[in-house]
């Protein structure tokens, strides 16, 4: 989905210059109108008993190395007022499940979902949340991300896989693995985040599968004439 994958493949497998040639780089398409986006910021905020504090949202299967006990010591070593942590997905395992639940445990400011959640409630989370927080320990794409974007909502990232080509300045926040997450929130708490989801957006609708479609089409075309 992006070069720095192809480096990774060519240098993980020790390819020479004839493999990497058989290589073709095709972006993750968006998820614009797969889901229903019908309910408003406000709508998604009452439902989720939240009040106009910034909300951070961590969405999709709850794993390890997704980093949430990371992002959650970092939330509670935030120093900002008025802030709240969305933890929402299927969790790994009913064990693993159990372990964030105590983590959490009776916390006002964090808010743990840790089921499936139906397509339909996809909008709910996004359009409630202020960002995406997604720190990875490891990735090449991640869907979750380009949800995120899909629904205008900034994602934050580190600097790892494909999330620089995924998300630009204007949709997000790309950090340096090895800063601190809660340096990052904090970073994110003074940022117009409200100006971001235009960019988020945007950056999501340049990922159109007319155009992956026919970058896809042309690559089977060309391994079928020869």
């Amino acid at each position: 989905h992006c070069p720095r994958a192809e480096d990774i493949l060519t240098e993980s497998y020790r390819l020479g210059k004839r493999a990497t040639e058989k290589f073709h780089v095709v972006p993750h398409g968006n998820y614009i109108n797969d889901y229903p986006n019908t309910c408003s910021r406000e709508q998604a905020r009452d439902s989720l008993s939240l009040d106009e504090e910034t909300v951070f949202l961590l969405f999709g299967h709850l794993r390890p190395y997704k980093g949430v006990e990371n992002l959650l010591s970092a939330f509670e070593n935030l120093d900002a007022p008025d802030t709240h942590l969305l933890l929402v997905g299927n969790p790994t395992s009913d064990r693993y499940g159990r372990q964030l639940e105590a983590r959490v445990n009776d916390r006002e400011d964090v808010t743990l979902i840790a089921e499936f959640v139906p397509d339909d409630d996809l909008q709910m989370y996004f359009n409630a949340a202020d960002v995406g927080v997604f720190p990875f320990r490891d990735v090449l794409t991640s869907g979750s991300v380009v949800s995120s974007l899909s629904f205008g909502c900034p994602a934050i990232v580190p600097d790892i896989g494909c999330n620089e080509y995924l998300v630009d300045e204007n949709a997000g926040i790309v950090y340096d693995p090895d800063k601190p997450v809660r340096e990052v929130l904090s970073e994110a708490y003074d940022t117009d985040l409200t100006l971001m989801r235009d960019g988020a957006l945007a950056r999501a609708e340049s990922l159109d599968w007319s155009s992956i479609g026919e970058q896809t089409a042309e690559i089977y075309a060309d391994v079928v004439s020869h």
